[in-house]
């Protein structure tokens, strides 16, 4: 018997699917790569004067929320009611790769186990992240015990009639498209 967790949960084509969810939804939740060496800055000793009253509203909130770890050289919040320790700050290019981690680490145990585990340790991952993510994953896909409640319907979208004459042949067409790489 394979062990599943061993198996890539998402198509490659994912990636660009992820990459235009971003896109689509912007988030101020969410931190780019580019906001995240700007929080470093003002972290670690920025003298400058701010340009406005935005830029020393934010420089301010980032100052309060946000603490940098010399020795993991990761920024971590300083808020919220986390009994766990601080949240490592996610790029929203690194998104996809935390989700895959977390989930494979839980064996692929839901949406719901990941969102958990996600919303503990890391800050900049929305909960609709995980679930556009989740959504793609084949392991899962595979195993209909770990398909949410109305899957097929979510694979059936946009078909018509003539295209199938039930969901789950149009999940199993799905599952074999997108497991071939």
């Amino acid at each position: 018997m394979s062990d599943s967790s061993a198996e890539a949960p998402f198509s490659p084509s994912t990636k660009t699917e992820f990459q235009q969810y971003l896109i689509e939804n912007p988030s101020h939740r969410r931190v780019s790569q580019s906001e995240r060496d700007q929080f470093l800055q003002w972290l670690t000793a920025d003298v400058t004067r701010p340009s406005s009253q935005k830029e020393f509203s934010r420089r301010n909130y980032v100052r309060r929320s946000f603490i940098w770890d010399d020795i993991t050289s990761e920024i971590h919040t300083t808020t919220g009611s986390n009994e766990e320790g601080n949240r490592v700050l996610v790029t929203d290019d690194c998104i996809m790769d935390v989700v895959e981690s977390v989930h494979i680490r839980n064996q692929h145990a839901g949406w719901d186990r990941t969102w958990n585990d996600i919303r503990k340790s890391y800050y900049g991952i929305l909960r609709a992240d995980v679930i556009f993510l989740l959504r793609r994953c084949l392991v899962c896909a595979k195993d209909p015990r770990k398909r949410p409640k109305d899957s097929t319907r979510a694979f059936c979208d946009g078909l018509s009639d003539n295209d199938t004459a039930s969901g789950l042949f149009a999940l199993d067409d799905f599952i074999n498209e997108h497991s071939t790489a």
